[in-house]
């Protein structure tokens, strides 16, 4: 070989080595420290594609899906870093299990330039190994390299986790030990599902119970209908009552001599899953090591069966589950009556539902209403009739603002339907959003956690129930339960830890402090 193909065949190992090496970029930019793992898992992976691509017949079609494979894992540790500025891990996972198709869709539709870019990357990856596998590799010495390469991530440092793993669980190869396994091959990202699946398996046991209350006392607060709208991503500086220089809740407005407003809620998570969870249930955010499932049968659904006084619904404009169980639907099990609209449908749909309800003959009810709000794909949440909002130049700020101003039609109409009653509504939505410049995203941000509550009360519940103004209490919504509680006259039982502290939970399982989480620009 000349010295000139032997100069070009180095050129092109090294730009492919460098493509290979994008993510360690990226993770470098974000952390500021290279991750060791993660530089060896990508040159063990390049080393392969390459021995593969020599194989006869099938070598190029196989290195073409592990590239296919390679960008795949790596795409979603990127686009985790863009939206979340976190690494890709169980919790995210598990929410991209339990998305429903049309949602997950919906949110790949918001990354069209990352996902052209992703392909792009591949291409050029391809394009890559195409022209270095025309010159002769010597396949035994690249897979010698794999091979050698491999022993820390997967030999010494497995080894040192399954021994850990036999000490806590008691098991040879135990699930986590099989995690942390599979988090030092190239393919990492496995790891991820393979603990979100497993999550998920737990969860479909635990659904089939159901909690036993001690006995407790049931007080009759005059209450006849309790309406609990559950939003959905909307961010609180966004509704004219909280201070939004644009009119976005002019018909909630009307009604403040009647309302209940907390000034600062605080959600506990940006997801609904984890924020529904905590907010429906006895739970608050712990750690990963001190969460149990089996705290979620607790819950204001199943307390409200319990009183056996209180019939209890559960309408939802979003569907019930994903490819696998979502989180909340532990607690959604327990409603009596449950209506899940599947067609794509305006938030309005659930009227007819609530009104249908509204003519049983049960003296007492308690009713969940679960609103599209204003989540993504936001222009599509409102009628073409609330296109109302459009002195922004970007389409999509717009949108949002119209997707809160039709909401705040829909809970009028909701109010409407049940100010004849001594009735109560609730309105509180899971998570806030973050500005990321030309539209409003999920994010672990102060705004991604505010978010509006507010109570309304007709004019004939009794005094000792009617609360309004503005409260300026810091306030978690995990106190939901409590309220409710409070509201179908349950006594006698250990209140819910009422999470002074703003307790949230990060993507990542983690748990932090309001106070302490990163503000938004």
């Amino acid at each position: 070989m000349t010295w000139t193909k032997k100069r070009k065949e180095l050129y092109l190992f090294i730009g492919l080595f460098l493509l290979v090496f994008l993510p360690n970029i990226l993770y470098f930019i974000h952390y500021t420290m290279l991750e060791f793992r993660l530089f060896l898992n990508n040159v063990v992976l390049l080393c392969i594609i390459l021995a593969c691509w020599n194989i006869p017949k099938i070598g190029k079609y196989l290195g073409a899906l592990l590239l296919a494979l390679f960008v795949g894992n790596n795409g979603l540790t990127i686009m985790s870093f863009l939206l979340y500025k976190e690494s890709f891990n169980v919790a995210l996972a598990y929410n991209f299990l339990t998305t429903n198709k049309a949602e997950a869709l919906e949110a790949l539709l918001t990354f069209k330039l990352t996902i052209v870019l992703l392909f792009l990357y591949y291409a050029a990856l391809l394009y890559g190994m195409y022209r270095l596998g025309q010159y002769k590799i010597k396949t035994k010495y690249v897979l010698l390299l794999a091979v050698v390469l491999l022993i820390y991530p997967i030999g010494f440092k497995s080894y040192s986790f399954y021994q850990k793993d036999k000490i806590l669980t008691g098991e040879s190869m135990g699930w986590m030990a099989k995690y942390n396994m599979l988090t030092n091959t190239p393919l990492y990202n496995i790891a991820t599902f393979y603990e979100a699946n497993r999550f998920i398996k737990e969860l479909a046991e635990i659904k089939k119970q159901h909690m036993v209350y001690p006995s407790f006392t049931v007080e009759d607060t005059d209450l006849e209908t309790i309406v609990v709208v559950l939003g959905e991503s909307a961010r609180k500086d966004a509704l004219g009552i909280y201070g939004s220089s644009l009119e976005t809740t002019p018909l909630l407005k009307k009604r403040l001599a009647n309302v209940l407003i907390y000034d600062q809620a605080v959600a506990p998570s940006s997801f609904t899953n984890t924020a529904l969870t905590f907010m429906l249930s006895k739970g608050v955010p712990v750690e990963k090591k001190d969460f149990k499932l089996e705290a979620l049968n607790d819950n204001i659904i199943g307390l409200a069966n319990s009183t056996k006084q209180w019939e209890t619904y559960w309408l939802s404009n979003q569907d019930e589950i994903g490819i696998y169980e979502n989180l909340y639907s532990i607690i959604t099990k327990d409603a009596k009556h449950k209506q899940h609209i599947k067609e794509k449908s305006h938030d309005e749909v659930v009227l007819p539902m609530l009104e249908q309800i509204l003519q049983d003959s049960s003296k007492k009810r308690l009713v969940f209403i679960h609103l599209k709000g204003s989540h993504m794909k936001v222009s599509e949440r409102y009628p073409e009739t609330f296109e109302y909002f459009k002195g922004d130049d970007r389409p999509l700020i717009n949108a949002y603002y119209n997707s809160i101003l039709y909401t705040d039609y829909v809970l009028d109409q909701i109010i409407k339907k049940v100010d004849h009653q001594k009735s109560i509504v609730l309105y509180v939505s899971d998570h806030g959003q973050t500005q990321r410049k030309d539209k409003f995203v999920h994010g672990f941000t102060k705004k991604g956690l505010e978010v509006p509550f507010v109570i309304w009360h007709s004019d004939l519940v009794n005094q000792q129930y009617k609360v309004v103004g503005r409260d300026q209490t810091p306030i978690s919504t995990t106190n939901l339960y409590t309220i409710i509680s409070d509201l179908i006259g349950v006594k006698g039982l250990e209140r819910k830890d009422p999470n002074t502290a703003l307790k949230v939970l990060s993507p990542s399982f983690n748990v932090a402090r309001y106070e302490d989480v990163e503000s938004d620009e």
